[in-house]
């Protein structure tokens, strides 16, 4: 038996293959990598304020509840930054969005959005009668969480297996 040959059949073949499908899906999809994500992030900042857009691939996880002046974290008025993606959406009134990477400021209102970098700090200033709250995008993972492995295994088992056919 030639070496090629035993190893086209073990198991870290077959789990291998698996994966490589699995991650060729996803990138067919559409679905940026993290490293992708990564140079995205370090380019948007010569991006204007008001050009900012997510990047492709990313998913909606999370919203905050709605905000107006008076019941808003404190923490937005002061130099702060997120770990996901995340855009500023004002329903009513108007905030100053602030990037202190560029120094640059935007006046955001019901008509657009701000599309916030992870890691970017900024700072807001909502007018007395702003109505705003913010979303969270991340990035799908590229490869299975461990704790789910079993399952993503199991159900890529069948293409393993028509591949070996």
């Amino acid at each position: 038996m030639k070496l090629e040959d035993s190893l086209f059949n073990s198991p870290f073949y077959n789990i291998y293959f698996i994966y490589l499908k699995y991650r060729a899906k996803r990138l067919a999809s559409g679905v940026s990598t993290p490293k992708d994500i990564h140079q995205m992030t370090a380019t948007i900042h010569s991006t204007a304020l008001g050009n900012r857009t997510l990047p492709p691939g990313v998913e909606k996880y999370k919203e905050t509840p709605v905000f107006r002046t008076n019941n808003m974290p404190n923490g937005l008025r002061r130099d702060h930054a997120t770990k996901a993606w995340g855009v500023l959406v004002v329903t009513e009134g108007n905030i100053l969005f602030h990037d202190k990477e560029t120094s640059e400021e935007r006046q955001i209102d019901s008509t657009c959005r701000q599309v916030i970098a992870p890691h970017s700090v900024h700072w807001i200033a909502p007018s007395e009668d702003a109505v705003f709250h913010l979303e969270f995008h991340r990035v799908p993972e590229t490869t299975p969480e461990l704790e789910n492995w079993d399952r993503w295994i199991a159900e890529n088992e069948e293409a393993a297996s028509m591949r070996h056919a």
